[in-house]
């Protein structure tokens, strides 16, 4: 006998929304506030903690670090399948139908996957330790990068159960686990230098400890998170119910997953690639460039985290124009931000790193004032999230395909002609392609809601 389906449900979302849409976006603006102000004060403390580090291991040993930090997360996004995407987006739909079961084993089914890539993850940092470690010409770092590869299965958990928090609205809670994860970190690796000075292997493990206070609070929290969403218990939703959905459910996590290796390769690689082409201080000085001009940009994850789940709810509810009128103001805000911001940070560079970093990395200051001008791609932080949630993991897959391979040629041939500069430099051509590019896709999404909902 076939299952019967439950009867479509609606979706509570908080109070009705005005005809303009004001109610959703004032929404958005709430939530992302909150995450907003704790990036604002985490990134402050992650300033505060790249300053001591690079103080205390100058260039070289700093640039040691970056590439144990940077070949570990490697590994962990290569291996990874953005699972946080599907647990948004298959859970959203599930609870529409009001089925908590089918919902709670997709949750199931997302912990095991990011289970299952952290253990190769791990296995496969114990075995390259040794040979990575020749190729960038750090040898002693072999002992790091082992240890480092822990936090990879200590970071089972969070992906999938921040997504649970962010579609029951506990957003204040991902504020306060995001500044205290930023705190201990700061704590343990200030104590660690002060009583047994600045080696490399104590301060990996420093880090180590903010990974497993952080990955415990999450568990405890997403638990919290799953009654208040009305999950199923687990003994109640075995991963068995999603046979009629495994298709398009492995589908999604398949183009997910490429997207993931793809923003791997413009995300990390980079500082990879410096490290193999140049050497350790200049690679401690590219790393630091990005300290100082990433943050920034990374505002943005704030603005995508608390629009992804509205933008599923307004795709389950066909609603057109509120997803216009959402999208219209974060670009127009996005826009109205970018030019004063970069410009200030063109102008305050040649004084500030100096000032709080050492002389020693002063030849850092030419790759900030390039590499803050990837804020261009601001406007179109949104995009990927609606056509998740629209049920084009292809395009998204495809965008960002094109994306790291343009970058990945961008980045060898300028680092080989012209040093740590020539990658910042790939950087900002990166992000004003994929600003094009964007700016394309979204005009053909736009004209294409109504039609392909009839």
């Amino acid at each position: 006998m076939s299952a019967v389906r439950p009867p479509r449900v609606a979706v509570a979302t908080g109070p009705p929304l005005p005809p303009d849409g004001s109610g959703l976006v004032a929404r958005v603006i709430h939530n992302s506030g909150w995450l907003a102000g704790a990036y604002v004060t985490a990134f402050a403390l992650a300033f505060v903690l790249n300053a001591v580090l690079a103080r205390s291991l100058q260039p070289e040993r700093y640039g040691v670090l970056a590439v144990v930090l940077s070949l570990v997360t490697f590994v962990q996004l290569l291996l990874g399948s953005r699972v946080w995407e599907a647990t948004t987006t298959f859970v959203t739909e599930f609870r529409a139908r009001g089925d908590a079961a089918r919902a709670t084993a997709t949750v199931k089914l997302c912990y095991l996957v990011d289970a299952l890539g952290a253990v190769l993850g791990f296995a496969l940092l114990q075995a390259i330790a040794e040979p990575a470690a020749r190729i960038f010409s750090v040898e002693a770092a072999a002992p790091s990068i082992r240890l480092f590869a822990w936090s990879l299965l200590l970071a089972i958990p969070v992906s999938t159960g921040t997504a649970l928090l962010r579609l029951a609205d506990r957003y204040r809670w991902l504020a306060v686990h995001t500044v205290g994860e930023n705190l201990v970190r700061l704590v343990a690796v200030g104590a660690v230098i002060l009583v047994v000075g600045p080696r490399l292997v104590p301060v990996v493990g420093a880090y180590l400890v903010a990974s497993a206070v952080s990955s415990a609070v999450v568990v405890w929290l997403a638990a919290r998170a799953g009654r208040e969403l009305v999950l199923a218990r687990w003994a109640d939703a075995p991963l068995s119910l999603l046979r009629a959905d495994r298709r398009r459910i492995w589908s999604f996590l398949a183009y997910s997953n490429l997207s993931g290796t793809a923003r791997l390769i413009t995300g990390r690689v980079d500082v990879l690639i410096v490290g193999w082409l140049t050497d350790p201080a200049s690679t401690g000085a590219y790393r630091l460039a990005r300290t100082v001009s990433d943050p920034l940009a990374a505002f943005a994850t704030p603005v995508s985290q608390a629009v992804f789940p509205e933008l599923s709810r307004l795709v389950q509810a066909r609603d057109a124009t509120s997803i216009r009128t959402l999208t219209a103001r974060i670009r127009s805000f996005a826009a109205a931000v970018v030019l004063p911001v970069c410009a200030l940070t063109v102008l305050l560079a040649g004084w500030a790193v100096p000032a709080i970093f050492g002389e020693a990395f002063a030849d850092a200051v030419p790759m900030v004032r390039i590499m803050v001008w990837q804020l261009v791609w601001l406007p179109y932080v949104w995009l990927p999230g609606l056509l998740l949630a629209l049920g084009r993991a292809r395009t998204v897959a495809a965008m960002t395909a094109v994306d790291a391979a343009a970058y990945l040629v961008l980045l060898v041939g300028l680092t080989s002609a012209f040093g740590a500069v020539g990658a910042a430099w790939a950087t900002l051509l990166r992000f004003v392609a994929w600003t094009a590019l964007a700016s394309v896709v979204a005009a053909r999404v736009d004209r294409g809601l109504e039609p392909a909902w009839a």
